[in-house]
């Protein structure tokens, strides 16, 4: 388990919605691993779009998302944090 914040702490940040001093217990980018506390990489692929499974990332309890984009739809309870160069978050 690590703050958020010392995770974050050389990610070239663009936006930041939501409080950086919770815990994060995990980190993936795949919505179907997601546990209680996770970081959610919504990353952008060629076929898929990471920013489609930011709703089933929450549901799962994801507390954490690594944006390229804010979605639509802000759950308060989540933290978002927009990147220049997710891949390289």
């Amino acid at each position: 388990m690590k703050k958020l914040k010392e995770i974050i702490n050389d990610v070239n940040i663009i936006k930041t919605v939501g409080d950086i001093n919770i815990t994060v217990e995990g980190i993936t980018d795949n919505s179907k691993l997601v546990k209680n506390n996770y970081l959610f990489f919504a990353i952008k692929g060629l076929s898929l779009d990471g920013h489609r499974y930011i709703n089933n990332a929450i549901k799962k309890g994801c507390n954490v998302v690594i944006c390229s984009y804010l979605p639509i739809k802000i759950n308060s309870a989540v933290c978002y944090i927009v990147v220049e160069n997710i891949r390289e978050s």
